[in-house]
């Protein structure tokens, strides 16, 4: 494991900290912009970070969805994409189902919910 892998790593648990006691995604979007602004200055790990991704979304651990739906509001990697899609045909709970969506949601050119972050309601 790189350590590169190892800080983005290290960015999402102090984000996950954060999102556990806070209310909204406005509370944590100085994190996830941290979490863009790492992994679009470590694009040559783009693997690395989306094999993390894809991991995280396959397993039912704790873990603020919202780092990936940001991150790939802008990114668009289809590996994400296709994880997200995989597990709506994988799974039966409708809570699993519906937070996939909303990653799925992200790879639309108009994503309803951009103006819940103001990073992306600036760009609109």
């Amino acid at each position: 494991m790189s350590s590169v892998l190892n800080e983005l790593k290290f960015l999402c648990q102090e984000t996950q900290n954060k999102w556990e006691v806070t209310y909204g995604v406005n509370e944590i979007e100085d994190c996830l912009l941290k979490i863009l602004i790492f992994i679009k200055q470590n694009l040559k790990h783009q693997s690395e970070f989306s094999n993390y991704f894809v991991d995280r979304i396959q397993h039912k651990e704790k873990f603020p969805l919202e780092i990936i739906i940001f991150s790939m509001r802008e990114l668009q990697w289809n590996e994400i994409k296709e994880a997200a899609i995989n597990e709506i045909y994988k799974r039966n709970d409708p809570r699993i189902i519906s937070a996939m969506k909303q990653i799925l949601e992200v790879y639309e050119a108009d994503w309803e919910d951009a103006d819940m972050y103001e990073f992306y309601s600036k760009k609109k």
